[in-house]
């Protein structure tokens, strides 16, 4: 007697979508004399990778240029965020660069004779 063999196969997929909430609109920048993306506060310091107190104390002190909604708040112009000289202290930027370097276990001298 022949034995018959069946193979059965599940094929499935899954996705996943994450969808961050815009928190920007699109509106008239009288410091700009054009239309410019506005954006909250919040959103400015997500995109500047910067800290929302640093954001908001340089708002305060005229940094930005600002625009008030009704019932939506205050909103800073991106084209004067992206213009505006953010500064890294070179001893931030070192202690960051030697993080990487002993987490791959490479040596300082390592990337000079890489690149000659």
């Amino acid at each position: 007697m022949a034995t018959i063999r069946t193979e059965i196969s599940i094929e499935s997929n899954e996705s996943l979508k994450i969808r961050r909430k815009r928190h920007s609109i699109r509106a008239w920048c009288e410091d700009c004399r054009r239309t410019s993306i506005m954006a909250l506060p919040s959103e400015a310091a997500f995109l500047a990778c910067q800290d929302v107190d640093l954001i908001i104390d340089l708002m305060y002190s005229n940094q930005f240029h600002l625009r008030h909604f009704e019932n939506k708040g205050l909103y800073i112009c991106l084209t004067s965020l992206c213009l505006f000289p953010f500064e890294w202290s070179d001893e931030t930027n070192e202690d960051y660069v030697t993080e990487i370097l002993a987490d791959r276990n490479i040596e300082k001298y390592d990337l000079v004779k890489q690149e000659q």
